[in-house]
């Protein structure tokens, strides 16, 4: 499997084809006659002439779920090549557990590398990894593209693209490296030493004096994503060397008891979930406290819920007096999904939410129901280029900030206000 260095869109991709599979094609596979068609554009990646070419396989259903086909070997040739004016191109698979998932619709999108090798995803229409190629990839966001095209990688932001490269191979399991971070090894060393993770808190403050060139005010949005991403580097370095023997004792053990290893990776599973959102919180509450926001962090509000963040206060908030204009109610989640509604019932008094999430790419009909629910995303400005944005609707950190700031500054004309207050 070739891997990639993960630091810009260029470095990674050469050149990718694209086209939503047509009923045709998904008919084909169904009917397992194993060939897309060969749409002229897709001689300027394959050239003119027979060729095989190894790709890793792989297909993405809508709910996260991977189907990984291993490596295939892919023949490009003329059907008509004796004719002589005529050219039929055709790209052959052979039978693949991967490929025959596609279906009508689907995203077939097939890379070109630049370390050499190829990847060819397919990724069902309308889920999270087929909106993060759209998006990464800068597609045509209509599900009617059936014309095979071919483009070159787009510019993004390195601060954006390398984040959400990484995010989008680790869920589809395909191999990537990123720019080694320096100071990671030594700084796990003493919670290797202890055998056990540090607090949260700890852990993301430790993330923050690694990311060199931070700085949460002139440029929150950067540092947002620059701070998080130390954050899960650390963490997975501190995981591979706290549970990766393990796993090797699992795998040479003579019983190897099945419930051992599925209780060790579900407790894994879990840790990585429940981590990354506190450590998106936390960076988020520092980027509120440097940059002289009041706030009170997960506080009790009706039914017993715990909205992330109120600014001002929840004093300002249980106060009947306080005026709902200059009250926020901030929602964190690192990813959004299905997730959001439930930030609805959280801190009733306030109809308008945001949502501050990492999801670069979210689908049009999601946030037609976010708006229709009064639900305005913040997102660092990097990841708001895809084509699926909400009209008018979304801010990015800075804005939010700035947003933030003029509510607290206009209840009476000075931004003295409580102090912070945590969970």
């Amino acid at each position: 499997m070739s891997r990639v260095v993960l630091q810009s869109l260029q470095d990674v991709f050469e050149a990718f084809a694209w086209k939503n599979l047509a009923k045709v094609e998904a008919d084909r596979i169904a009917s397992n006659q194993h060939e897309f068609n060969g749409v002229g554009g897709l001689q300027r990646l394959l050239g003119s002439e027979r060729c095989r070419l190894v790709a890793t396989v792989v297909y993405a259903d809508r709910y996260g779920g991977v189907v990984h086909g291993g490596n295939v070997e892919l023949t490009w040739y003329d059907a008509r090549e004796r004719h002589p004016s005529r050219t039929e191109y055709r790209l052959y698979y052979p039978s693949n557990v991967a490929i025959e998932r596609g279906r009508e619709g689907d995203l077939f999108v097939l890379a070109k590398l630049r370390s050499g090798g190829w990847w060819l995803i397919l990724a069902e229409q309308g889920g999270e990894v087929a909106e993060k190629l759209r998006w990464l990839l800068a597609l045509d966001g209509s599900t009617g593209s059936e014309k095979l095209r071919v483009a070159e990688p787009r510019d993004v932001d390195p601060s954006a693209g390398s984040y959400v490269i990484r995010q989008l191979l680790a869920s589809l399991g395909l191999s990537g490296e990123v720019a080694d971070i320096p100071g990671l090894d030594e700084a796990i060393m003493p919670f290797v030493e202890a055998g056990r993770f540090p607090e949260a808190k700890i852990f993301s403050r430790l993330a923050r004096d690694l990311y060199a060139g931070a700085d949460p005010v002139q440029d929150p949005d950067s540092t947002l994503l620059g701070w998080y991403e130390v954050e899960e580097r650390l963490f997975m370095r501190l995981e591979r060397a706290l549970f990766s023997g393990e796993l090797e004792n699992w795998c040479e053990g003579g019983t190897r008891e099945l419930n051992v290893l599925i209780n060790l990776v579900q407790g894994l599973l879990q840790r990585r979930k429940s981590r990354a959102g506190k450590a998106l919180e936390n960076h988020v509450e520092e980027i509120l406290r440097v940059n002289n926001l009041s706030y009170s962090r997960n506080p009790l509000t009706e039914g017993r819920h715990r909205p992330d963040f109120v600014l001002p206060s929840i004093e300002a908030y249980r106060n009947p007096a306080f005026p709902i204009v200059s009250l926020t109610v901030l929602a964190v989640k690192s990813t959004v999904k299905d997730r959001w509604r439930q930030i609805l019932n959280e801190a009733r008094r306030v109809k308008q939410k945001h949502l501050l999430t990492l999801q670069p790419a979210i689908s049009s009909e999601q946030l037609k129901e976010m708006a229709e629910e009064s639900v305005v995303l913040v997102r660092p400005k990097g990841l708001r280029s895809g084509f699926s944005q909400m009209d008018g609707g979304e801010l990015t950190v800075a804005g939010f900030i700035e947003m933030a700031r003029h509510r607290q500054t206009g209840i009476d004309g000075s931004s003295s206000l409580p102090v912070n207050q945590g969970s």
